[in-house]
């Protein structure tokens, strides 16, 4: 199995604060026991009735006691419904190997609720407990629950400190924000082009569907000038095309540039295919990308990477820098995790 805090709405928590939202508290108990919908699986629902909002971020906390079965943290999930049908999923909930007794899962902080959640949020929310692979039996019980969703704050721009992001401080850092589609997205990574961390997207080794996996910088301000560059690696077998050397191409990791801070609204601006400049599996490469002229000077934005494909391979990125800094160094990056899996 695999290791990951991966959140199907999710990743990371905003800076400014929050002035909506609402607390939900179940005591369990709430039984995870298969995939996604099944009949066996404890769900339980609350009703909100306040002011509309856009959800931004989920605080998730709970104790999950295993069922014996050869449980895996990793494996244990929660889907979370809103009133106009929208779903994200948080998964993951620690390492890769089966637990016994009761673990306390969490606080976790999550963010980038706004990307899922676009529709109302008057009415009945509901919470399921299911299991991203069905080992047939009850794999968690689940007590003492709290969500605590509020809502989304538009990140402030120029937040980022004067140095390369190189990802020792976890992933997502401290002000970024992950999109998980898949139970395997952007998490920790121990192999490094600067540092001893990184951040890394494993293939989905259960092909459970496409991964669509993002990682969101802080907002910065474009100026004149301005050079996104990093490094990193990952197969060129699997990921890509035969003018390359590859054999499948089944999946690319690319960086783009966000505006309004929603992904896939139409007015995002692919800055590069960063696969395009590996030259050998698993071996650093450098990228170095011109933004003038894909951004008008004075515009926020945030930079977007993103591991897309089916039955790929792992992709790796690190020591990311944009250069010339807005008012304080903006600075980004993601990085190669250890080498878990390789093809």
């Amino acid at each position: 199995m695999r290791k990951l805090i991966s959140i199907s709405m999710v990743g990371l928590l905003l800076t400014a604060q929050a002035t909506a939202g609402f607390s939900v508290f179940e005591t369990g108990p709430i039984n995870s026991v298969g995939y996604q919908g099944d009949a066996g699986n404890g769900v339980f629902s609350y009703n909100y009735a306040g002011a509309d909002f856009v959800p931004g971020t989920l605080v998730f906390s709970g104790d999950a006691l295993s069922g014996d079965v050869g449980s895996w943290l990793s494996e244990l999930s929660f889907a979370v419904t809103n009133p106009a049908g929208q779903t994200g999923t948080i998964s993951g909930f620690g390492a890769s190997s089966s637990w016994t007794g009761t673990t306390a899962i969490g606080p976790l902080t999550i963010g980038g609720l706004n990307n899922v959640f676009t529709g109302t949020s008057v009415g009945t929310w509901t919470f399921e407990a299911f299991e991203s692979y069905d080992d047939s039996g009850t794999d968690a019980i689940w007590s003492n629950l709290s969500f605590d969703i509020a809502d989304y704050v538009v990140p402030t721009p120029n937040q980022w400190p004067g140095e390369v992001e190189d990802f020792e401080t976890g992933v997502p850092p401290a002000g970024w924000t992950s999109i998980a589609n898949n139970a395997e997205t952007w998490q920790t990574g121990t192999t490094a082009y600067d540092g001893v961390q990184s951040a890394v997207c494993f293939y989905d080794s259960t092909y459970s569907g496409t991964q669509d996996e993002w990682m969101l910088s802080p907002m910065a301000t474009a100026t004149a000038g301005m050079n996104l560059s990093g490094q990193t690696m990952g197969s060129i077998y699997w990921g890509t095309p035969t003018s390359q050397g590859g054999t499948f191409d089944n999946y690319d990791v690319e960086a783009w540039i966000i505006r309004g801070g929603v992904v896939g609204d139409g007015d995002d601006t692919l800055i590069g295919t960063l696969d395009d400049n590996w030259a050998a599996s698993y071996e650093w490469a450098g990228f170095s990308y011109d933004l003038d002229g894909m951004l008008a000077l004075g515009e926020d934005f945030q930079i977007g990477f993103r591991y897309y494909g089916y039955d790929g391979a792992q992709g790796n990125i690190d020591a990311v820098l944009l250069t010339p800094e807005p008012a304080s160094l903006f600075l980004l990056g993601l990085v190669g995790f250890a080498l878990r899996r390789r093809r």
